[in-house]
């Protein structure tokens, strides 16, 4: 890291003019002596239990950052609600083995409500849970996501979800909650209260290509906590199923692209129908993969080693806040241009 503080005559390929003038000669010592000694929190409090707040180190950080991402934006009509990690090299007990299925390593996860690349809240998954969820049957997962609901200042937001957090039961409690969030994606068909009659049979070969297409939906009715929640399984290469409260219909979306034809030797328009519920959800999803592209280019853990989780956190907090002031300048420049 001392080598980013020289100049670039020093250093061609890591060194910044910029830097080294404004910063100084010493500027490496001083970053590591700010390392040593930097806290955020009051060295006279005594530290809670770790199953209160496990991240008391930053705390209070995390609660700025809470209100200050919720009052700086207006969140849109449709947001998103996925998984987001702040990956670390070193040892902690809240680190999570995901490196097998995500570029980004392992390290300590949250759940993230985010807007077009800007992330609203979060709650990560070490942090204690509010027991009235627990006690309505609904797990620690969902309980976060109905905690960050209930914070949403306006009604009726729409988020989607992947298959990750969508049950049946989970769409009727927020739906019931204090801002009447209505939510839609992909969700297992097994144990999370699809019914059977939706239910298609995994075929290949020539009964796949006969069976491509077919819908089957089921509508909840008479239950007064979610009149009209849309349960459905489309068949595409295999059949997948949806959970929507936010869909009024099932049906098809004609939908046309530009392809290449090889006889007209040129492009030209193509036009197929696709399964309306999952047409919506696929261009509404990618809010926090935004986030995490925008805040991946310029991480500063990249080459980072054996960093206490706090720090970890405290950069992943510092990465997202630069992500969130560039969606905002990017969307004041649209505004005003």
């Amino acid at each position: 890291m001392t080598c980013k503080f020289c100049s670039q005559k020093q250093d061609p390929t890591q060194g910044n003019d910029f830097v080294f003038k404004n910063c100084g000669p010493d500027a490496g010592r001083q970053y590591q002596m700010f390392r040593h000694f930097f806290g955020i929190q009051d060295p006279l409090t005594i530290s809670p239990p770790r199953a209160e707040c496990p991240n008391y180190k930053v705390n209070e950080f995390f609660n700025w950052l809470r209100y200050i991402w919720k009052h700086a934006w207006d969140l849109g009509p449709t947001v998103s609600a996925d998984e987001q990690t702040c990956s670390m090299q070193g040892q902690s007990i809240y680190k999570t083995r995901c490196g097998k299925f995500k570029r980004i390593g392992d390290g300590i996860q949250t759940d993230a409500i985010a807007d077009d690349g800007y992330t609203f809240d979060f709650y990560f998954r070490n942090e204690p849970v509010a027991k009235k969820w627990i006690s309505a049957g609904l797990s620690p997962m969902h309980a976060r996501l109905l905690h960050m609901f209930e914070i949403f200042l306006d009604l009726y937001h729409r988020v989607n979800m992947d298959n990750l957090f969508n049950s049946v039961k989970f769409s009727i409690a927020a739906a019931n909650c204090k801002t009447k969030v209505l939510t839609q994606g992909v969700f297992r068909k097994n144990s999370r209260g699809a019914p059977p009659i939706v239910f298609q049979e995994e075929v290949t070969g020539k009964k796949a290509e006969a069976a491509r297409g077919t819908v089957k939906a089921a509508v909840l009715k008479g239950d007064p906590r979610a009149q009209g929640l849309i349960v459905a399984s489309c068949f595409d290469q295999k059949p997948f199923y949806m959970v929507s409260d936010v869909a009024t219909k099932v049906g098809w979306n004609a939908v046309e692209k530009k392809v290449f034809s090889h006889s007209a030797n040129k492009k030209i328009i193509y036009r197929f129908l696709r399964f309306n519920i999952s047409d919506d959800y696929n261009f509404q999803m990618n809010d926090n993969d935004i986030t995490d592209q925008l805040r991946l280019e310029y991480r500063m853990m990249s080459k980072s080693r054996n960093n206490k989780w706090w720090w970890a956190l405290f950069l992943w907090g510092f990465e997202v806040s630069l992500a969130n002031a560039f969606r905002m300048y990017s969307c004041c420049h649209d505004l005003f241009q």
